[in-house]
């Protein structure tokens, strides 16, 4: 049925020519919901201001809140009253930017959070660069530019369950889909296209760089540090933890960026300013100052699973106790790094880790161990409660206040509409499948072995017993004899 929607826009909105109707981007999301992000970028406006694009709402409230006038240009009609509801006080166009008036111009700020989403569908096809030239026009030549771009060989492209260049819906639609080269792909290539800009990596972020939670500066551990977290996130599907492997052995983990903030003549902060709040996430409020040095633990931990090397593994699991319990810190073992000095949890949490909260860590490491499918050295007839607790066991855990199967993370429902999955995912329900049934053998295999190990010592004892009845029976027949 399609949908009938009543195009109206408050009075400081004017359509210009590429109008959309019936489409809205901010439906979508729209980068800068986390407070990590939306501080970065709304630190660099000051002036006069322009929005290009879709933006958070609560980004734009604080971007309205900071400067001393605020303009936008959405293509979108709906998206256009949004904002005009907004920004009561600034003028609003809808439609592209390329066909704004002449006083849309002389910018002290331009942010610009998607440029994929700038160009309607009635303009002219026009390449990446031309509309960053458009964009850009609008600025005063000392003006500052805030944008975003997308990393076309991100972690969550190269490990994504779907293709984004096949995606048919009205929701994938994307008018800059294309090989267009002028759309820079690398982190250097980025910061050229702005004329030199200061570059942010923004962490691997999934399905995609609008959810981006996570900023990066060239301190390199930290980097580590955020893709090894990161890659914890999708506990099933495809694994990118040999991914981030190989390219952090090859110095080159920034390259699985999910894509980059790019500014223009930056204010503030710098980048040793935002270093203490790179991780937004659950309790995690910022990074320790004596963060250490080293490799993360999940590394390794992935390490010691691919050799079945045990005594490595429960050496790595006890040291993360000693680091990580009774201590202010998150215990995700991929936020603790093992470095010369011991480990180290890099990450202050809320309060102090209690066991309670190490079982919570191990049992997500099960979780990525069995949904992705790792090479381990436990048995195959062990389920997720029994490995969770052999994996306790091995980091000398005490029994936890409730019992360990309701710390397991549950695996995906058998009801699950596999017709709806992609090839990929598809891979990954029958790998699971396998892993279960593969279980489900061994323990069979087992039982039938103690089963048969019952029955013939059950025949050996009866067999035990009639022989000794009938010795007793032929004693009894001598002695009977002898006294005759």
């Amino acid at each position: 049925m399609v949908e009938i929607r009543t195009l109206t826009h408050p009075d400081n909105v004017t359509l210009v020519r590429g109008a959309t109707q019936h489409w809205s981007d901010l439906e979508r999301g729209a980068l800068g919901a986390a407070s990590v992000v939306a501080g970065l970028i709304s630190a660099q406006v000051h002036g006069r201001c322009l929005v290009v694009g879709p933006v958070d709402l609560a980004l734009l409230a604080d971007v309205s809140a900071r400067a001393e006038s605020v303009d936008a240009v959405v293509r979108s009609i709906p998206d256009s009253a949004t904002y005009g509801e907004r920004l009561p006080e600034g003028r609003v166009w809808c439609g592209d930017v390329a066909d704004l008036p002449a006083e849309a111009s002389g910018y002290d700020t331009i942010v610009c959070a998607d440029l994929a989403s700038v160009l309607p569908l009635e303009s002219e096809a026009r390449p990446w660069g031309a509309i960053l030239t458009d964009v850009t026009d609008r600025l005063s030549p000392t003006g500052t530019v805030v944008l975003a771009v997308e990393n076309d060989l991100g972690l969550h492209r190269l490990t994504a369950t779907h293709n984004p260049r096949l995606a048919n819906s009205d929701a994938d639609w994307n008018v800059l889909a294309t090989w267009d080269a002028s759309r820079p792909r690398t982190a250097d290539a980025a910061a050229a296209s702005l004329g030199g800009a200061t570059v942010w990596a923004l962490g691997p972020s999934f399905p995609d760089v609008r959810s981006a939670r996570r900023l990066d500066t060239p301190r390199g551990t930290l980097a580590d540090v955020v893709a090894w977290h990161t890659a914890a996130w999708p506990l099933r599907g495809p694994d990118p933890s040999w991914l981030l492997r190989s390219f952090g052995t090859a110095g080159q983990a920034d390259a699985l960026a999910s894509g980059w903030l790019l500014v223009l003549r930056p204010t503030e902060p710098t980048h040793t300013a935002l270093a203490a709040t790179l991780v937004e996430q659950g309790p995690v409020t910022e990074w320790r100052e004596d963060g250490g040095s080293g490799t993360p633990l999940l590394a390794l931990l992935a390490d010691g699973c691919a050799s079945h090397d045990l005594p490595t593994l429960r050496g790595l699991l006890r040291a993360w106790r000693e680091a990580v319990e009774g201590r202010p810190v998150d215990p995700s073992p991929s936020l603790v790094l093992s470095g010369p000095d011991g480990m180290t949890g890099v990450v202050e949490a809320s309060g102090s880790a209690t066991l309670d909260d190490l079982w919570a860590a191990l049992a997500t490491f099960v979780a990525i161990v069995r949904g992705r499918h790792w090479r381990h050295p436990w048995p195959s007839t062990m389920d997720d409660a029994d490995l969770l607790r052999a994996i306790g066991a091995m980091a000398g855990l005490p029994e936890p206040s409730r019992p360990v199967r309701e710390f397991v993370i549950a695996a995906p429902s058998a009801r699950d509409p596999f017709d709806a999955l992609d090839e990929q995912q598809l891979v990954a329900a029958i790998d699971r499948n396998n892993e279960t049934i593969r279980t489900l053998r061994s323990r069979l295999a087992w039982t039938e072995l103690q089963y048969v190990s019952h029955k013939v010592g059950d025949k050996a004892v009866r067999t035990a017993r009639r022989v000794a009845g009938k010795g007793k029976r032929v004693a009894k027949g001598v002695l009977r004899r002898l006294r005759g």
